[in-house]
């Protein structure tokens, strides 16, 4: 994740779901590196889009974890 992507407002909705569900996969699955939480905050600050994009997708997660 570190450098390697844009998170600008030019992603798009797909981009953005992507971006969120790697994140919620190395979080939760790893590997989660030493720059990762600097990482993760400033993509999560960048846009309203970003957090909704992460909080929907955890929610999905998550409901597949108890099935």
């Amino acid at each position: 994740m570190s450098g390697t992507q844009e998170y600008g407002p030019s992603a798009n909705a797909l981009e953005v779901d992507e971006i969120a569900s790697d994140w919620l996969e190395r979080r939760d699955c790893g590997p989660w590196t030493e720059n990762d939480p600097h990482d993760f905050d400033a993509w999560f600050a960048q846009s309203l889009a970003h957090l909704i994009a992460f909080v929907r997708l955890g929610a999905g997660w998550r409901r597949t974890e108890r099935l």
